[in-house]
């Protein structure tokens, strides 16, 4: 074993992942322990945590499962309907199409200029 890391500390590979640990994680110990013993932590652990819980119970109910699953196998084909429907062949809708589409008024855009005094 101590061969193995003398031919790794030979070859630079133990100097090049000191400077790593040295240029990149934190060495303030203390900023550590406040960090995992933060509130902020704690609460984020707890509703990753619920989140989880409420995936598996979701999950375990069959016709979820099943729904999702099917997701999966099928995620490939979803995948390539979206980019061949619609990446591959885009539709050139312009400006005003957009904003029917979308039903934004004709004089939204513009209200910005509408709203700054015409003297400045």
């Amino acid at each position: 074993m101590l061969n193995f890391f003398a031919k790794l500390k030979k070859a630079g590979v133990l100097d090049m992942m000191e400077g790593l640990s040295e240029d990149y994680l934190p060495t303030d110990i203390e900023f550590i322990v406040r960090f995992f013993s933060s509130k902020e932590f704690s609460t984020a652990l707890i509703k990753g945590a619920n989140v989880l819980m409420s995936l598996l119970h979701a999950l375990s109910n069959e016709t979820v499962g099943d729904s999702i699953k099917t997701i999966a196998y099928n995620s490939e084909n979803i995948w390539d309907a979206m980019v061949s429907g619609g990446a591959k062949n885009p539709i050139n809708i312009g400006m005003l199409r957009l904003m029917a589409i979308l039903r934004i008024p004709m004089w939204l855009p513009a209200s910005p200029l509408l709203s700054r005094p015409l003297g400045r």
